[in-house]
């Protein structure tokens, strides 16, 4: 996989590419892989509460705040 045409497709698309995870999964691959994700884009890692699977958990409620401030922030940032 070339990295350097990766990042130059996610950076150009038409919508904002936000990379997050849960945040008790911080040890975890797949949160792992966003932060780097995150790195690679320059862009910030935004974090959930819970699990990856914050939405379906017992932390629904938080989750879904914090999902509806990430969303507000990228509309903020784009006017």
């Amino acid at each position: 996989m070339d990295l350097g045409t990766l990042k130059t497709a996610l950076k150009s698309a038409s919508m904002r590419i936000v990379p997050a995870g849960g945040k008790v999964s911080r040890e975890f691959f797949p949160y792992r892989c966003a932060v780097a994700l995150a790195e690679r884009l320059g862009t910030e890692m935004v974090e959930f509460p819970g699990n990856h699977g914050g939405y379906n958990t017992s932390d629904h409620k938080e989750f879904a705040l914090r999902l509806h401030d990430v969303i507000a922030n990228c509309q903020a940032r784009e006017q």
